[in-house]
């Protein structure tokens, strides 16, 4: 908003870049409006790895949103901070799970999929590399914990 009015923006017009946003310089961001709360069987987790308690700039984030009914992916949303210079999604990951059944090794396939989705920079609080390696890590350990039920 500004004094000049209000405007939408979808969230994948928002980021930019680098600490860029699509907010011209007299606006301010007055709203972020999300759907509202899923309910069961979606399940979601967040997790944000950082290099030491408290730090503000995290070295990857993650966070999860999955509807699993009778031990299938109904569907399933995956976003990535911190891997690039926007937000990113793990759409081929998404688009792979959804409709199969969970397992253990459909997971791991689905986590090698990564790769595809995300071009990880380097930067002073990690190389590319090691921000891929752990975003699949983290990526494999969250989605088996969300289908035993956890997440929130």
């Amino acid at each position: 908003a500004s004094i000049e009015g209000e405007r939408i923006i979808p969230i994948t017009e928002f980021f930019k870049g680098p600490r860029q946003t699509a907010l011209k310089p007299s606006e301010i961001l007055v709203e972020v409006a999300i759907p509202s709360k899923p309910q069961p069987p979606w399940r979601h987790a967040y997790y944000k790895l950082g290099r030491r308690r408290g730090h503000e700039i995290s070295v990857t984030s993650i966070a999860i949103a999955a509807s699993i009914d009778a031990g299938v992916f109904q569907d399933i949303r995956i976003a990535l901070g911190s891997m690039a210079p926007t937000p990113v999604r793990a759409r081929s990951v998404e688009v792979f799970l959804k409709g199969r059944k969970v397992s253990e090794s459909v997971i791991e396939e689905a986590v090698e999929k990564l790769s595809s989705d995300v071009k990880p920079i380097s930067d002073v609080r990690a190389s590319a590399e090691y921000r891929l390696h752990v975003s699949k890590a983290l990526l494999k350990d969250m989605l088996l914990k969300l289908v035993k039920g956890g997440g929130e």
